[in-house]
């Protein structure tokens, strides 16, 4: 069904472009006839029931029509169809391809969105840069892929961030937060030690993402902590440096995990453009210092949870990247 959508938005964006070649005209000016078109059948449908149905019907259904045949000749009958498209003609002229995000150009907003890692497939045994290929391998990988080849091609001054495995002291639901919660009470955690990736901190993301979006930046930039890390060995460095024990994490193969999405191998990104992210272990470092800060904020309530241990059942989940 993904490829089915794709080529049915693929074909309406070509016939689009073919009726503006052959014509002359901007899409604009389509939807205008077509609005008219139906505001005409409207009408002829409202005279057919004025004619067929009952007085009081036909009184309320004439002061409705008459209601909007005046606030149509106030707003889109008062405006010609030739100043439509000279407006139209005229925001593209100024840069601004597609005149429904903006009306003028000064009121421009910048676009940023996110990509993953797992837009990139097999193959890879080095830190992958913006320039190289997508081949996702997953379903999840696949609708990233599609989604930067839409906005840049919509939108080729938009900001695309690929990023990859958040990690972050807010969100006790990501990877490391729940391999220290297992880890502080002693039990054994199963991770990947044969998928690498790149892990980045959510705060250094948000920042570093909102300053190449303020300075301008457009197309693709991979943004992750420097450095690459299995999911095992990010698990044993969080669990020494959170002074905990790190031999309950236990290295096992990602085939043994029961994850139904393939994950490449290596996934970890580097970039052609600029190093700016700081480096894997700061990062890691404060996290987790923000995280235990966090625990001491709120030790009442950690000591209420934690008291009865079936409310943290042991399962394989720890290995969710996305």
């Amino acid at each position: 069904m993904l490829h089915v959508d794709s080529a049915l938005l693929d074909l309406t964006e070509w016939l689009c472009r073919r009726f503006q070649v052959l014509t002359g005209r901007t899409n604009v000016w389509l939807a205008f006839q077509l609005t008219n078109f139906s505001i005409v059948l409207f009408f002829v449908w409202a005279g057919m029931h004025l004619v067929i149905g009952g007085r009081a019907f036909r009184i309320a259904l004439a002061a409705f029509c008459g209601g909007l045949l005046y606030l149509l000749t106030q707003t889109l009958f008062k405006v010609p169809v030739e100043t439509y498209e000279h407006n139209e003609y005229r925001r593209v002229s100024r840069g601004l391809r597609n005149p429904r995000r903006v009306r003028d150009a000064l009121l421009r907003i910048a676009f940023l969105t996110f990509s993953s890692d797992l837009v990139f497939g097999r193959g890879h045994d080095r830190p992958i840069v913006e320039s190289a290929t997508p081949a996702p391998l997953n379903a999840y990988g696949w609708s990233k892929a599609h989604a930067e080849r839409r906005v840049l091609q919509a939108m080729p001054e938009a900001l695309v961030a690929r990023t990859a495995a958040f990690i972050t002291p807010e969100d006790d639901g990501n990877f490391l937060s729940e391999v220290l919660g297992r880890l502080e009470r002693g039990e054994e955690v199963q991770a990947a030690d044969d998928l690498v990736v790149s892990p980045t901190h959510v705060r250094d993301l948000a920042h570093i993402a909102l300053d190449l979006l303020i300075d301008g930046e457009r197309g693709l930039w991979h943004l992750a902590n420097r450095g690459e890390v299995s999911w095992a060995a990010l698990a044993r460095t969080a669990a020494e440096m959170a002074e905990l024990d790190p031999s309950l994490v236990t290295p096992v193969p990602a085939r043994e995990l029961g994850l139904r999405a393939e994950r490449p191998s290596y996934s970890a990104l580097g970039s052609e453009r600029a190093s700016i992210m700081p480096a894997l272990d700061d990062a890691l470092a404060r996290c987790i210092a923000a995280r235990l800060a966090r625990l001491d904020a709120s030790q009442p309530a950690v000591a209420l949870t934690a008291a009865d241990p079936a409310e943290y059942p042991v399962d394989s989940d720890l290995h969710a990247i996305e």
